[in-house]
């Protein structure tokens, strides 16, 4: 999308593609209470190979044309670690994303956990907690890239997005919520205020040349979600000594903190030509 966009449509696009693609985390639940598990994945993987379908008809972009043409080395993972600004412009791309796995991750995969140590009478149910949450992502996503657009800027749009995402954290684990129907409305607008994914992203696709842009985006991508494996034990041993609120609410810190680092000491991307080579 970076690629074939104009640089003035490339937040437009990438918040449309992932706004869409966030609702099927909400179709997901549905699809999960309405049919037995055996149908479920049988329409899980039916969606998926449809998916690899779409994808064989997608046209490559003239840059990427281009640097095929010229000969340079495509795709080479190592490549993004040969040198301490390319090290560093990849974990900054990480950083600004570290909140938004948070949230997923546990405070909303726990979501029953944190319910119960809050107090709530009724249960909370983690799948409801979850769909909630990617509801707001999905509204969030198409909200955050027209701030970017508005404010010509993707730092200003996802530090405005981060920082609401810390207001409605503090609300989650300290705000005292009291009731089912409060506690998934913070989920909806926890989830809203994670909802730069499409940011983060476009903003790593413009931090790297043509031949390193779709590893690094989608290497990214990943690793971000493999950050899972070290909060959510992070999180789990603490819990017994400080308890879920507690345990949760160092792990956010540490987490918000690199984001901050992140964001601050990163490069501004918006508009930039993304037609070279690293």
């Amino acid at each position: 999308m970076s690629e074939i966009l104009p640089a003035r449509l490339r937040g437009y696009g990438s918040s449309l593609v992932a706004g869409v693609g966030l609702l099927g985390a909400v179709v997901a639940y549905f699809t999960v209470t309405l049919f037995d598990w055996r149908t479920t994945y049988f329409i899980g993987g039916g969606l998926g190979l449809a998916l690899l379908l779409l994808r064989v008809s997608v046209l490559e972009s003239g840059m990427f044309k281009r640097a095929q043409q010229t000969g340079v080395s495509r795709g080479n993972f190592w490549a993004l670690f040969r040198g301490r600004n390319q090290i560093l412009r990849y974990f900054r791309c990480m950083g600004i994303a570290l909140p938004t796995y948070l949230v997923i991750g546990i405070l909303t995969t726990f979501g029953n956990e944190f319910g119960k140590a809050l107090g709530i009478q009724e249960a909370i149910q983690p799948g409801r907690c979850v769909m909630f949450t990617y509801i707001g992502m999905a509204i969030g996503d198409l909200v955050s890239g027209s701030l970017s657009q508005w404010f010509q800027s993707r730092k200003k749009a996802i530090g405005l997005m981060m920082g609401m995402a810390f207001f409605f954290m503090a609300i989650y684990l300290f705000g005292g919520l009291s009731s089912v129907s409060t506690f998934y409305a913070t989920c909806i607008a926890m989830g809203f205020s994670i909802g730069y994914i499409a940011m983060f992203l476009t903003i790593t696709a413009e931090s790297f040349g043509t031949n390193l842009r779709a590893t690094a985006t989608t290497s990214v991508a990943n690793n971000v979600r493999a950050t899972t494996l070290l909060t959510i034990p992070a999180f789990q041993a603490m819990k017994p000594s400080l308890g879920v609120i507690q345990s949760a609410a160092i792990v956010a810190l540490v987490c918000f903190g690199l984001g901050l680092w992140s964001l601050l000491t990163m490069e501004e991307t918006y508009g930039k030509e993304l037609d070279y080579s690293e």
